[in-house]
């Protein structure tokens, strides 16, 4: 998934950042494999994309505000 974010990251115009605390339905703890990666695009009008690495599922994903998937 990290080759997948780095695509994004490199053919978008966005900022990436990582770090625990990047959401609030996610915070660090023992279900969290790594730190969450959010990419937040320069244009306003374009939705952020957050990434929530868990030991179970694995994966949880936030397109913009309201879209998740675990």
């Amino acid at each position: 998934m990290l080759e997948i974010i780095d695509g994004l990251e490199n053919d978008f115009d966005v900022e990436r950042i990582e770090g625990y605390g990047q959401d609030a339905e996610r915070k660090r703890g023992p279900n969290l494999a790594r730190p969450n990666v959010r990419l937040v695009a320069r244009n306003r009008e374009a939705a952020p994309i957050a990434v929530a690495f868990s030991r179970f599922p694995g994966l949880n994903v936030r397109l913009g505000q309201w879209f998740r998937k675990p």
